[in-house]
């Protein structure tokens, strides 16, 4: 008889939720592939998979604000996963991982703020949230996500999640009563480590990151020492990493000998492997090896694609670099 997944505990602790307060509703199922949770595992699945990797304790949370709203999961529940090519949350969150060498594995993905928001737009603030009770009740349940997990390592998901983690433990105070990335920013900063949440054996580092699904337009609101934008979220990311200790070299495969006359794209030495595949150099770009179409005018996305699927045939780095201009050299980030 096979042991129940650890996971399962979880979604046996939302039963102590109720009731979910005004413009609230439980999540009515369990998504089978990849969503945060409690729509689906909150754990990391490749696309159209239902296989279940262990929990990954001592490593990372991920923590949003709340998952989805009950039209989103309705059409969600007709596909059995959340895209990470088509979401922004995933697509920008694992654009960032790249970045700071995260490995996606070692993420449990979680919300803040269990049940769905009923309606049509799930941006809009938790109903729940004015709501002492149900506040509580997810605090409470939070405390169990983590004393489960044991992360070494907290991502805290837009201006929200903050404040509602920095009742739970040692976190700096002025997270409780933060309203703007400035006040977050500011004081004693977005970043805390010695963080002692209870029924965790080490110290976890939380950082405060904007909100994925609206990272690229709020970039302007953050500063981190003497850096604003992205410089000053990806030197942020990378202080919470390094303090942490969590961080995963990305994984590269070498080309033997007898793999270079294998390989469908040629190495970077002989050109631009979309000009000797003969490709358009007009947009939405085009993955050279698959025919993948990227979203947008650019590469975004690109990395991670070719790091997961075409890793064998040659480096990310060396696909990356051997791009000319007209086919968006040194556009992919």
């Amino acid at each position: 008889m096979s042991t129940p997944h650890q996971v399962n505990e979880l979604f046996q602790g939302l039963l102590q939720i109720g009731p979910y307060g005004e413009g609230m509703v439980a999540v009515p199922s369990r998504l089978p592939g990849l969503a945060f949770f409690p729509g689906g595992d909150g754990l990391w699945k490749e696309r159209r998979s239902s296989s279940r990797s262990e929990l990954p304790v001592g490593k990372i949370m991920v923590i949003g604000n709340n998952f989805q709203c009950t039209s989103n999961f309705a059409l969600l529940e007709k596909v059995g996963e959340e895209d990470p090519w088509q979401d922004p949350t995933w697509r920008n969150l694992l654009e960032l991982f790249e970045e700071v060498a995260i490995n996606k594995s070692d993420c449990f993905y979680t919300n803040a703020f269990m049940g769905l928001v009923k309606g049509d737009d799930p941006t809009i603030t938790v109903p729940g949230m004015s709501e002492p009770g149900f506040l509580s009740r997810c605090q409470d349940f939070m405390k169990a996500q983590i004393a489960l997990l044991q992360p070494r390592l907290i991502l805290a998901l837009g201006k929200k999640v903050p404040a509602f983690l920095a009742p739970l433990a040692n976190l700096p105070s002025h997270w409780k009563t933060a309203k703007s990335w400035r006040e977050i920013d500011g004081e004693s900063g977005p970043i805390s480590s010695e963080v002692f949440f209870p029924g965790v054996a080490q110290n976890t580092t939380v950082v405060c990151l904007l909100h994925p699904c609206l990272r690229k337009s709020n970039l302007r609101f953050r500063s981190y020492g003497t850096l604003t934008g992205s410089a000053a979220e990806l030197a942020l990311l990378r202080e919470a990493v390094d303090r942490s200790g969590t961080g995963a070299a990305s994984p590269r495969q070498e080309v033997t000998t007898l793999q270079v006359h294998l390989l469908t794209i040629p190495k970077p030495s002989t050109g631009c492997v979309c000009c000797m595949k003969g490709m358009t150099t007009a947009t939405p770009r085009v993955c050279p090896s698959c025919g993948m179409v990227f979203h947008g005018h650019g590469w975004a996305g690109f990395g991670f694609h070719w790091r997961s699927t075409h890793e064998s045939e040659m480096t990310y780095e060396e696909a990356r670099d051997s791009l000319c201009p007209e086919h968006g050299g040194r556009s992919y980030t």
